[in-house]
């Protein structure tokens, strides 16, 4: 056969060649192995007592072996050709040497084998330094080695037969277990395996970027911490690239660390290989997160609407669309302007700032919209005649919010206004002598005008009176002289709280003086044609009130000189007890130089007013902005509103309703000194309330 010699032992060498091979096969150190696996293909004869033994090894059988999955492969050395022939030479000798007398059955000593174990890659068949750990399952003892570059080999010597169970790690491949039998201790001196490892481990590219301008961030620290062995290494940077990368383990978990100077740290887990085996961790520089909530005004439920949020200083616009919710993230004192707009409320306008940028406050802020409300006008009339009737009484419920209790005013001419949220249901509900109850359901109101049709009672003769305010609409108690023109008969009635119209039976058709008195109104007298006796004849007078000296429209405002001066609001304890108009200067209350970005000193005197504010829930304030006179005139009237609109949005985030708050600027227009000097200046620079 090819590649094969064939090798035959004379009975006179058979001494000399067994001792060499005995020497032989048991002085081999198991680092020869590698030696013999690479070796070229032999072949062994012997021919002893008729017996031929021959044994071929090729050094392409090891990687015929490991075809199969997982499984640990002997390694077949010349040694077994060594045994059998130790074995003859015994026979042998027996059969010549020993007496007749003698059997040949001897007490044949245990002998230890030598079991190696080495690992290979899977795919490329190449050796791997690996770890090892062998349990025996007869004596519960565990063996534990590695192999090194000197020794691919980890070995260990067993007595008697045993089931091994076989752990195998790596750096980068999966751990490998395997479970071997050991019986054969009669052929061989050693047992070899190989330990077949699967590689598993996957590059990754990482890029650091910007959150904001999605640039890449230079010389970022990226650590990866392996959460399932505890171990943290950094990645490293790519040659000529912005680019991290790192070799990860398919079977771990891991969490990144990423530092940057002026950024704040990012961790970020990692439970399985991102697609494409790349990934970018976005930084925020020294940032905090803002929320923003919408709800409505009075049910404080969540509105989705229409969220536009204007960074001032970084000059972007945020936005969000159908939600209730937003988030940005916000650097030391930036400004931020909100707008929100929802469908049937009033569209409004927010501005935030950061002064007091603080990493362990969490800023939440609530933006409360009213509806957008639909102003009608009720009109009572009589439903036989189509005449105007003023009615006593007109009430509006809010079937859909009972909390809601909107408000009627009467004009005039005795209609009534009422302001009407078009989503919601209302019940209309109009009382008045002379007509039964009216009663309407009112929904998705869109009309200004709704006409009331009522129906009179009992038909009623004469002259039915009544006085009402002709601002207000307000029924009044007043006392009516009625006299005829012709009959020169005289009649004086009165109205009352309970009465609000007075029935006067009339018989005769005559014109008839009316003269009506009420209490801090203008006498008012009217001619009324009473022409019929079948029918009612309903008369309203509109009165109108005595003017007052104090309240005439032509007298003028005070004087700078003779207003009262702002009180400091270091003084003031209670605002309970001042006067509506009075004024309070802000002490402590700064702003950046030309700009409405509040300076965080500010913020113990705003909480103490907001305290005071709150211990005081009836009053109502405005809050005025105020500058000195240089500049554009237009750019200071907008700066002290800026100003004042920033004092408010404080003191709502601090709980103060909204309703009890109104801001305005005034520019230059309002000084409490004369701009000649620049103490005076620093005077009118200013934020002030003023109790409503």
């Amino acid at each position: 056969m090819k590649n094969k010699a064939t090798i035959r032992i004379s009975p006179a060498l058979l001494a000399l060649t067994l001792c060499l091979i005995k020497e032989s096969a048991f002085s081999k150190a198991p680092s020869t192995y590698p030696t013999l696996l690479n070796s070229t293909n032999l072949l062994t004869s012997t021919d002893i007592n008729g017996i031929n033994y021959k044994y071929s090894i090729s050094k392409n059988y090891l990687p015929n072996l490991l075809s199969n999955k997982n499984r640990a492969y002997p390694l077949i050395s010349t040694d077994f050709i060594e045994k059998k022939l130790i074995d003859t030479l015994k026979n042998n000798l027996t059969k010549t040497q020993l007496p007749q007398n003698q059997t040949n059955k001897s007490n044949i000593q245990l002998k230890n084998i030598t079991i190696n174990f080495t690992a290979i890659n899977k795919a490329t068949k190449e050796s791997i330094l690996a770890d090892f750990i062998v349990s025996s399952e007869r004596t519960g003892e565990v063996f534990k080695g590695s192999t090194d570059n000197k020794n691919p080999f980890f070995s260990f010597s067993l007595s008697q037969q045993d089931n091994l169970s076989v752990v195998v790690r790596a750096d980068g491949y999966a751990d490998a277990h395997s479970n071997i039998s050991i019986k054969d201790f009669t052929t061989t001196t050693h047992h070899d395996f190989a330990i077949p490892l699967v590689f598993e481990r996957y590059p990754l590219s990482i890029k650091v970027l910007d959150a904001d301008t999605k640039e890449s961030i230079k010389n970022a620290q990226v650590k990866i911490v392996d959460l399932d062995a505890s171990e943290i290494k950094n990645a490293s940077k790519k040659t000529n690239s912005e680019e991290y990368a790192a070799n990860l383990k398919l079977s771990s978990k891991y969490e990144f660390i990423i530092n940057a100077e002026d950024y704040i740290e990012l961790k970020e887990k990692v439970v399985k290989a991102p697609q494409g085996n790349s990934v970018n961790f976005l930084l925020y520089k020294n940032s905090l997160p803002v929320n923003f909530e919408v709800v409505d005004a009075e049910t404080e439920k969540p509105i989705k609407s229409f969220i536009n949020i204007k960074l001032e200083r970084l000059k972007r616009n945020i936005v969000f669309r159908n939600e209730a919710k937003a988030s940005v993230r916000v650097t030391t004192q930036e400004i931020f302007t909100i707008e929100t707009a929802a469908e049937h409320y009033i569209a409004k306008q927010s501005t935030f700032n950061m002064a007091d940028f603080n990493p362990t406050k969490k800023y939440n802020y609530t933006i409360r919209l009213e509806k957008s409300l639909v102003h009608l006008t009720i009109k009572a009339k009589n439903k036989l005649n189509g005449e105007v009737v003023i009615a006593d009484k007109v009430e509006v419920v809010n079937l859909s919010n009972k909390a809601n209790h909107p408000k009627i005013e009467r004009l005039k001419n005795g209609d009534a206004l009422v302001s009407l949220a078009p989503g919601d249901t209302y019940q209309l509900e109009i009382n008045t002598n002379g007509f039964e109850k009216y009663q309407q359901e009112l929904s998705k109101i869109k009309q200004t005008d709704l006409e009331c049709f009522l129906m009179p009672k009992q038909k009623i003769k004469g002259l039915v009176l009544s006085a009402i305010d002709s601002t207000s609409g307000k029924v009044l108690r007043a006392t009516f002289k009625v006299t005829g023109n012709k009959t020169k008969k005289s009649f004086t009635v009165n109205t009352s709280d309970d009465i609000s119209e007075y029935y006067l039976a009339l018989v005769d058709k005559d014109l008839y003086q009316i003269e009506t008195f009420a209490k801090d109104y203008e006498l008012k007298v009217e001619q009324v044609k009473y022409a019929s006796s079948k029918k009612a004849v309903f008369y309203t007078v509109l009165l109108k009130k005595v003017p007052s000296l104090n309240n005439s429209k032509n007298t003028p405002p005070p004087s700078m000189a003779t207003a009262k001066a702002p009180i400091e609001s270091s003084k003031i304890k209670d605002l309970a007890n001042i006067a509506i108009g009075q004024a309070i200067t802000l002490d402590n209350v700064y702003f950046e130089q030309s700009s409405f970005v509040l300076q965080s000193i500010s913020y113990e005197e705003l909480n103490k007013i907001a305290e005071l504010l709150k211990s005081a829930p009836q009053v109502k304030i405005e809050i005025s902005g105020h500058t000195d006179n240089i500049g554009d005139t237009r750019l200071n009237l907008a700066l002290s509103e800026n100003r004042a609109r920033v004092v408010y949005n404080y003191l709502v985030s601090k709980g103060i309703e909204e309703r009890r708050l109104y801001y305005k600027g005034y520019g230059s227009n309002r000084p409490l000194f004369p701009n000649d000097s620049e103490e005076n200046k620093k005077r009118n620079r200013r934020v002030e309330l003023t109790i409503l």
